[in-house]
């Protein structure tokens, strides 16, 4: 009787503790690391969410520098032409210069430098005269309808008969718009024609 009471009691010890192993390693642990996955999905979320105003703010400020280099874009276009016009860059260089009282030796072409949607077109200008005439220049080439940009600038003082006069060496560049096949081919002179140095003052 005994033995048949124990019997049935490991019996049924044994039994629950298959069904305890049941439960914990099919539905206990699969649901707990189920549930696991699903908080870090949830937390995923709520942070991919609490994103979204920045993510908003990042694209309106990206949208608003994209307007502002439209705008800048359109703005260069009216100063960088789609025509090189060589005659009018050389002759209004030397129109500047002499009715900044300076007196132009030399107006030297460098190699035209292209970029993806225009091309850079390099001078050295030597120019002497009084200081005043110098600044009055530059600022004529910064002011002027065409865009104009200086890179160097290189003075010296005279004196004895030229004193109070400088002579200046200046690196300036022009620009035009590549929507046409426009280059600058017609600048591989080595030197410009004194007949445009000359240009009357005004």
């Amino acid at each position: 009787m005994n033995d048949k009471l124990r019997r049935d009691s490991l019996i049924t010890i044994i039994s629950l503790a298959v069904v305890v192993a049941l439960f914990t390693f099919v539905i206990y642990l699969p649901g707990l690391k189920s549930k696991q996955q699903l908080n870090k999905q949830i937390a995923s979320i709520q942070e991919q969410i609490r994103s979204i105003p920045t993510k908003v703010e990042q694209l309106e400020q990206l949208q608003e520098e994209l307007q502002q280099r439209e705008a800048f874009i359109n703005r260069m276009k009216k100063h960088i032409p789609t025509d090189k016009d060589t005659h009018r860059v050389l002759q209004r260089v030397a129109q500047l210069a002499n009715s900044s009282s300076l007196t132009v030796s030399s107006l030297n072409p460098g190699e035209p430098v292209p970029y993806a949607t225009y091309l850079r077109q390099p001078f050295t200008v030597n120019v002497s005269g009084p200081y005043k005439g110098l600044i009055q220049f530059l600022n004529g080439l910064d002011t002027d309808s065409r865009l104009f940009t200086v890179s160097n600038l290189m003075l010296t003082s005279q004196y004895g008969e030229n004193k109070g006069l400088v002579k200046g060496t200046i690196e300036l560049s022009v620009y035009v718009l590549r929507d046409t096949e426009s280059n600058f081919s017609d600048f591989n002179e080595n030197r410009v024609s004194q007949s445009i140095l000359s240009t009357d003052k005004r």
